[in-house]
């Protein structure tokens, strides 16, 4: 237990860290119509003073088309400007921070975007209620776009004082969206084998490298599975994993699951449906929470019973 608390370097880049805890993004909801609020701040300076060696703000959409709903946190003079004092007060208190970037792909439900971009055409599970129903396929130019946003984002977080990146390739969003042959069907060299699937994140990691420099960290979250029948396997993770570290991604962290497929694969224990259908928002929310809960198509089991008993709060709600 004593390495845990010894200072550690970070991959091959520049930061040391005070120690190998780090915390892993998680959304935390502190932002008001996308720009961060005190509470997140106060959130991540309590990391730091609780001893954490790197605490990750989570989702910081690259662009405003990368948001899953209009008034999520995306990388811009407004939010930057919050960002920078965050940092610093994180600094302050002896800590290092890091920013988790990511692009939402099909997953959205923001109407700002009439059709939001994919590796394929594909249903949006989310999003079908507010009327964005199918994704288009990206082009090689929408590649290059998006690349070209992530290694931006980056840039403009280290130069107000940011530790690190983490691009986000998991839990559904856009680069897990390649990596996973359940949602990538193409038919060129981006679709495929493995080694194809998980080009696009791949170039999309080089690229922010080549931007930043490498003494500047870049992780990468990364499934070990996507948790649904023909989606991205332990032994897709292993190859992906091997390319990432041959490129330079300074750390992995590992996760599982596809948002709008099996939102609860890496959780245990009853469902907490009814908690979720009340503060679910709008009627159509209550019943896309329900929709993607309950379908055995996302990998999660309710006895028919329980089932029974959920049904009637959701027409209550």
């Amino acid at each position: 237990m004593e390495r845990a608390f010894l200072k550690k370097k970070l991959g091959q880049s520049d930061l040391f860290l005070k120690n190998i805890f780090i915390r892993s993004a998680a959304f935390e909801g502190m932002h008001v119509q996308g720009i961060p609020n005190r509470k997140l701040i106060d959130h991540h300076v309590a990391m730091a003073k609780g001893g954490v060696g790197l605490s990750t703000v989570s989702y910081g959409a690259v662009s405003s088309d990368a948001r899953t709903f209009n008034t999520q946190m995306y990388i811009n003079d407004q939010s930057l400007k919050e960002l920078k004092v965050l940092a610093n007060e994180v600094h302050k208190a002896g800590g290092k921070v890091s920013m988790q970037l990511t692009h939402c792909g099909y997953f959205s439900k923001n109407k700002e975007i009439s059709k939001p971009l994919a590796p394929s055409r594909v249903f949006n599970e989310y999003g079908f209620l507010s009327g964005i129903v199918f994704s288009k396929a990206m082009t090689k130019a929408d590649m290059n776009q998006i690349s070209e946003d992530f290694a931006r984002a980056s840039l403009r977080l280290n130069e107000i004082g940011f530790d690190a990146v983490e691009i986000h390739m998991g839990h559904g969003y856009l680069l897990s969206q390649f990596l996973s042959p359940r949602t990538n069907r193409r038919k060129d060299a981006y679709g495929g084998s493995v080694e194809n699937r998980s080009r696009f994140p791949l170039e999309v990691l080089e690229k922010v490298i080549h931007r930043v420099g490498s003494g500047f960290p870049v992780l990468a979250k990364l499934n070990l599975s996507d948790g649904i029948r023909g989606g991205f396997s332990l032994e897709d993770c292993k190859y992906v994993s091997g390319e990432l570290e041959k490129r330079g991604c300074s750390a992995i962290v590992l996760s599982g699951g596809f948002t709008s497929k099996s939102p609860f694969y890496l959780m245990r224990g009853k469902v907490p449906l009814v908690g979720m259908i009340r503060n679910g928002g709008s009627l159509a929310e209550k019943f896309e929470k329900v929709f993607r809960c309950l379908s055995p198509t996302w990998g999660v089991s309710i006895p028919g019973k329980a089932l029974s008993r959920f049904w009637m709060p959701v027409l209550i709600l």
